[in-house]
């Protein structure tokens, strides 16, 4: 017939009977890939990834984050191929946040480095560049520096912010090192701060990945402490 809407339409029904019936996550991958296909020969490209979300988004309310990830980067890859078309900028910043976000709640923070990168990578690439949302994307992949305590390559990262003439870079910046000193200095107020006031729009998983690593900080140094006070008694 090739009626490829249809012959779609199919692959995810059968998908579905893989994922859910046989748990056979590998071949219900395998068909929404079919699907992906089918879908955008049709013309129907925010079908093709669609299914994609609706799936992941089932996995993700059953706390099965592991093939929620596998199928989110599916349509991320779907996406990062076609940055080229105008439209599919929206469709490619919701995947890419609910990647991050599974990402971020696994702690696979290498990975989570790893798509904002490549999303960068996309955004740089869209015909009508948003350097606003460019900007707060580099500002996630700065975050995830600090949290995998690599905050000393933020420096290249506001270089190319400053690349991008946003307007309100400077402000942004100056967030992200009132940021690494609060953490560096234990300075609870302006580390509340950032979490609370300068970084509402991100994810909460990548939040409480901040959030995580100052509390290591606090028990790091009240240990140091606890020591040294030992060390002094001893020699007292």
């Amino acid at each position: 017939m090739n009626d490829y809407w249809a012959e779609g339409n199919c692959y995810v029904s059968i998908a579905e009977i893989y994922f859910f019936d046989l748990k056979t996550p590998d071949q219900g991958i395998e068909a929404l890939n079919k699907a992906s296909y089918a879908f955008q020969v049709s013309g129907k490209f925010t079908y093709a990834v669609k299914s994609f979300v609706t799936t992941a988004e089932r996995f993700m309310e059953n706390k099965e984050f592991e093939t929620a990830k596998r199928i989110l980067n599916e349509a991320f890859n779907v996406c990062a191929g076609n940055t080229e078309d105008k439209l599919i900028g929206a469709t490619f910043e919701q995947i890419y946040n609910k990647l991050l976000d599974v990402l971020c709640g696994m702690e696979k923070w290498e990975e989570a480095i790893e798509i904002t990168q490549k999303y960068i990578d996309g955004q740089l690439k869209y015909p009508e560049k948003d350097n606003y949302r460019i900007n707060k994307t580099y500002m996630k992949l700065c975050i995830l520096r600090i949290i995998t305590k690599e905050e000393y390559l933020c420096e290249d990262i506001f270089m190319k912010m400053f690349n991008s003439r946003y307007e309100d870079t400077a402000t942004d910046i100056g967030d992200i090192r009132k940021l690494i000193d609060a953490i560096k200095d234990l300075n609870k107020k302006n580390f509340t701060y950032c979490v609370s006031s300068a970084f509402t729009l991100f994810e909460n998983n990548l939040l409480k990945g901040l959030q995580v690593l100052y509390k290591k900080k606090e028990e790091e140094a009240k240990n140091g402490g606890n020591n040294n006070n030992e060390d002094g008694n001893k020699n007292d």
